[in-house]
Order: structure tokens, then C-alpha cells, then sequence
């Protein structure tokens, strides 16, 4: 079982008085209870056996706090590596509209978790992409559990829980080309595997900032895609649709965008990620 969720149990660790309006720090042991709680909770809704693994990225920071911990230990330093995507990106930078500011317990749940759990560092890439990463080698017997929706592009198990007004993702399996729905109400397209992501190849990404093809929003994703069978089959259409938009850019323009969106599924000798994963049929 895969877990990643610092920002949402952080921002629990926080809330604005409605009288003074400022912002008020719970304790430590409340923030503690709620984590532990959570990974209890997901353990058991996935009905998961063996040690659950916690997620996290790599940050400076964070990097330094490792190091520090392991200095008594005779353990090579850890090198910073920057997330891979933020060289890709050309067009807009990579999540270049998200804030910085992170809750006021981000750094200690990170540390809580490395010391108490068993966590895999995502260095380089993301949490994210090493949780795919560890799924591809037994898809069967790996459960994602995630708030994120663009970990759905990957086969194998998924879950996301509720929190707020997001319902429950109940644990499903994703496999093949998967498949996509029209949300009306909040206008954009939702779903699983590979077609979901070539939906997003469309539609790009507000959060992460990656645009997608200019002018082309869910309804085109959705009725260019909702048909389509196969991994193949959403490809040629979407690799048509950047032909059309950009002529002799196409190419350069489609794998920039693909690399941004695709969750790598393996690295190389040196660490770093396999490209043309998208090529493939799962």
C-alpha cells in the first residue's frame, strides 16, 4: 500500500480563528493522532497485508535533514536532485502557478514519518512517479492509495479517500486502456488508465500549470476519446489532434507534454527516467 499526504493532514494541523482571523497552530499530538488514524483508516479499507510504504519528495530541506540523521551511520550523503519536469517544461513552468507557502506542520509530518515508517524518497521525481514506479513490478498485489487523479493512469490497484466534499474512491482495479467520464458539474473530464491520460494530453493540467493543446477543453477530450478501445487508438487520435494544432511542432510539442503528464514507471542506471513510457499499452 502506497500513501502520500503531507499537505492534507498539515493543513488539519491549522485553522483560522473566525473572530481574529489569525491562524491558529494545534498541537503536535493531535496532527500525530490524525496521521497515524489515516494510515490505519487506508489500511484497512484497501484491506492491505504486510507494511504499508509512505511516500515522499525530495526537497532541499529535506535533504539535509536526512544527511543530518545519518551521519552517525556510515551511509553515502544524499545529493538534491530536482524534480525532472521542471527542465522539461517549456511552455509554462511546472506548477509555476502554485503557491510556496506549505502548512505550518509540512516539515515535522515528513520527519515523523521517516523516523516512524516505512518511507521510500522520491529524489529527482516525485512521490508520485516512484509510487508507479514500485507498482509496475507486481500491479496485482499493489494498492495506490491517493487523492491524486493522475495516478489512476496506472494498472494496478487504486483508492482514494474521502476527504471533504471529494467522495470516496473505492478500491478499483485499473487496467488496459481504462476509461473516461464527462463531469458536467464541475466541467472536466475524470477516469482511469491510459485513456485518462491522453485526455489529459488534451486538456492539460491547471494544478500542475501544463496546458495541454491550446483551446481544446474537456467536451473535445472527452468526444475525441470516449470511443477509442485501445492505448494505440487514444495515441493516434491525440498525436492527430497535435498534428493539426501545430504543424511541424507537433512532435516536440506532444513529448513535452507527455513527459510532464506520464507517471514515470522506471529509471535508468543513473536514476533517471525512462522516456516514451506512454508508448506503451498499460
Amino acid at each position: 500500500m502506497a500513501i502520500s499526504f503531507r499537505y492534507e493532514i498539515g493543513s488539519c494541523g491549522q485553522y483560522v480563528d473566525e473572530h481574529s482571523g489569525e491562524t491558529v497552530i494545534r498541537e503536535w499530538d493531535f496532527v500525530q493522532g490524525l496521521l497515524d488514524n489515516k494510515i490505519s483508516q487506508i489500511y484497512e479499507a484497501t484491506m492491505s497485508e504486510g507494511e504499508p510504504r509512505i511516500y515522499l519528495t525530495n526537497s532541499e530541506a529535506f535533504t539535509s535533514f536526512v544527511n543530518k540523521r545519518n551521519r552517525l551511520f556510515d551511509v553515502e550523503p544524499l545529493v538534491y536532485k530536482p524534480n525532472f519536469r521542471e527542465a522539461v517544461a517549456t511552455v509554462k513552468p511546472y506548477k509555476g502557478q502554485r503557491k510556496t507557502e506549505k502548512p505550518h506542520y509540512f516539515h515535522d509530518i515528513g520527519h515523523y514519518l521517516y523516523e516512524n515508517y516505512n518511507v521510500r524518497l522520491a529524489n529527482g521525481i516525485e512521490a508520485d512517479d516512484l509510487m508507479c514506479i514500485d507498482a509496475s513490478l507486481d500491479p496485482e498485489n499493489s494498492v495506490i492509495a491517493s487523492r491524486d487523479k493522475d495516478l489512476r493512469q496506472m494498472n494496478c490497484w487504486h483508492y482514494g479517500w474521502e476527504c471533504g466534499l471529494q467522495p470516496e474512491f473505492p478500491v478499483e482495479y485499473v487496467e488496459g486502456a481504462g476509461r473516461i467520464v464527462r463531469n458536467e458539474k464541475k466541467k472536466k473530464v475524470e477516469g482511469t488508465g491510459m485513456k485518462f491520460f491522453y485526455s489529459q494530453m488534451i486538456t492539460g493540467d491547471t494544478v500542475d500549470n501544463i496546458p495541454g493543446i491550446p483551446g481544446k477543453g474537456y467536451k473535445a477530450a472527452y468526444y475525441a476519446l470516449y470511443e477509442a478501445v485501445t492505448v494505440d487508438e487514444c495515441k493516434a487520435i491525440v498525436v492527430g489532434m497535435y498534428k493539426d494544432k501545430y504543424g511541424e511542432e507537433a512532435r516536440e510539442r506532444f513529448t513535452e507534454q507527455a513527459r510532464l503528464l506520464f507517471m514515470v514507471r522506471e529509471l535508468d542506471e543513473a536514476g533517471n527516467p525512462v522516456d516514451g513510457g506512454w508508448n506503451r499499452t498499460t
